[in-house]
């Protein structure tokens, strides 16, 4: 029911961010496409990550469950917290999740019980509105050229962050939005990742600049 990654060479205590990464609508038996969709586990080492890939009873997160998944995510980061909290240094949690997966993110993320736990949010190829607890996270969106939606709108939100004014650049073939300077602890960044459709994986480069953000504001 879930795919677990983390460094196995790191000392105890060793500081840690821990993401919760959520599949979109597909088959049960399709749905750890997420671990390669977005494959932030490759930089487990690297960037000190726990990458939890959870499935879904069901094609798509909480429809027609049965009230079954959202006690099952539960109970992945409480193993999480549990089993590696206890060697690691947990600090923080990121919640993500593509299409489908993105929507349920931009609630499951702001759920009460959760507030001291996450702290940022990467939407891929969901909605273009910010999630109801934006102005208390940091946000990350990726968006296809071809895609269902367009891009998510940030809106004021970076700028209540104490973010800077929006900059364009290239990563890879990817044009990157990023407001710089935010205060301590808050990023705002999107990807535009050009000549993709929707369910085309996200390029490494885009990757590992997403995870390089999500390091850098770690506590």
């Amino acid at each position: 029911d879930v795919i677990i990654d983390y460094p196995c060479n790191k000392h105890e205590g060793a500081p840690m961010t821990f993401f919760l990464n959520l599949h979109g609508t597909t088959p049960v038996s399709q749905h750890f496409y997420q671990e390669g969709y977005f494959s932030a586990s490759k930089y487990a080492a690297s960037h000190n990550l726990i990458v939890a890939t959870p499935s879904s009873v069901v094609q798509q997160w909480g429809n027609g469950d049965g009230g079954k998944d959202l006690p099952h995510l539960m109970n992945v980061i409480d193993w999480v917290y549990k089993n590696l909290g206890t060697k690691f240094d947990i600090r923080s949690m990121w919640v993500g999740g593509h299409s489908w997966g993105a929507m349920y993110t931009s609630t499951f993320a702001c759920k009460p019980e959760l507030a001291d736990k996450v702290r940022g949010i990467v939407i891929m190829s969901g909605l273009p509105n910010q999630p109801a607890c934006a102005s208390k996270m940091s946000v990350i969106d990726t968006n296809a050229e071809m895609d269902i939606a367009g891009p998510l709108n940030q809106g004021s939100i970076p700028m209540q962050h104490g973010c800077k004014g929006p900059m364009e650049m290239m990563v890879g073939n990817n044009t990157q939005t990023l407001w710089p300077d935010c205060n301590p602890g808050f990023v705002h960044s999107n990807y535009l990742m050009l000549g993709k459709m929707h369910a085309d994986f996200i390029d490494d480069v885009v990757v590992k600049s997403i995870v390089d953000l999500i390091k850098s504001v770690r506590p």
